[in-house]
């Protein structure tokens, strides 16, 4: 009668598993921080357990594999740390129970990244093509983030990195691929390494669509100025109708980006605003240069500034 009760036990607990488990993929020597397949809205105190043998996970700082509320931590993965681990959520009226299942792979000395790796395909076309870094929500992460396709660094005027995302503009099907985002995650000074690799598709774009327009100033304008007069030039760009995931203008002086210039007398500031009759959205981002000198203005030499507008297709 005891055989057939340990029985019995054994095969309630991969099922019960099964039926709250959330699957976690990783690279050995990377950070990887798992979240709690029972979340909750508020932020309830959540235990940590190994699966196997019930022993409480420590969410002391420093440790390889730390608690540390609905995140469990491996700072950084191993091979070993492979297998299912259970989170409890501390509810005052109940407890729940979920688990997670942590599979930690050794990294490939090809750089051949196997097809399990890779998170869903994303689509974009000619004007429009984005590419999220996945997971790196669940990280403290610090910029910039590298891109990288078929593990070969992505550089030139035809990538754009800005936050989480890549931005390639002009895409055809030749850049049809794997993307690797890699960023570094920051544990209380300590950084790890953290890699994730996202398929993307171009396609053709279907039905009606609205490119950002730039309204002003005209394409090549050239501004005559006041050697020592403060200037200020505005871009007026028109982004397409309805509510949009993001758009932001960027200022670039002599193929460099305002932000990297080094000069606190240049200063960019943005205003979004909205139609009511067309839900035309539009940004208007004004270019402030407090002395032209920066620009290495003269009555003998000119200076050019450009800008690149970002923007997604409407939702």
């Amino acid at each position: 009668m005891r055989l057939w009760v340990s029985v019995i036990l054994t095969a309630l607990i991969p099922s019960t598993s099964a039926r709250f488990s959330r699957p976690f993929l990783g690279l050995e020597n990377e950070a990887l921080i798992v979240t709690c397949s029972r979340q909750e809205k508020y932020p309830y105190p959540v235990d940590w357990y190994y699966s196997k043998t019930n022993k409480s996970i420590s969410t002391q700082r420093g440790n390889r594999i730390v608690a540390s509320g609905k995140h469990l931590k491996f700072l950084p993965a191993k091979v070993s740390d492979s297998g299912f681990y259970t989170c409890i959520v501390r509810r005052p009226t109940s407890n729940k129970t979920g688990y997670v299942n942590v599979t930690i792979f050794e990294k490939q000395p090809d750089c051949n990244i196997p097809d399990y790796l890779i998170y869903s395909t994303t689509s974009g076309s000619e004007k429009n093509s984005l590419i999220f870094c996945p997971t790196i929500n669940r990280y403290n992460w610090t910029q910039p983030v590298e891109w990288f396709k078929n593990c070969e660094v992505l550089q030139g005027p035809r990538y754009l990195v800005h936050k989480s995302f890549l931005l390639i503009d002009d895409a055809t099907n030749k850049d049809t691929g794997h993307y690797t985002c890699k960023f570094i995650h920051n544990e209380y000074g300590v950084k790890y390494i953290v890699t994730a690799t996202k398929s993307f598709t171009v396609t053709e774009e279907k039905g009606f669509s609205l490119p950002p327009v730039i309204k002003a100033p005209p394409q090549n304008e050239i501004k005559e100025v006041e050697i020592g007069k403060p200037i200020n030039i505005t871009c007026l760009a028109c982004f397409g109708k309805g509510p949009q995931v993001m758009a932001e203008a960027f200022w670039r002086v002599n193929g460099s980006e305002v932000k990297n210039f080094g000069e606190t007398r240049i200063e960019v500031v943005q205003e979004q605003t909205q139609s009511d009759e067309l839900l035309d959205q539009e940004l208007q981002s004004l270019f402030q240069v407090l002395g032209p000198e920066l620009l290495n203005i003269s009555p003998e030499e000119g200076s050019t500034s450009s800008f690149l507008l970002l923007s997604p297709s409407p939702l």
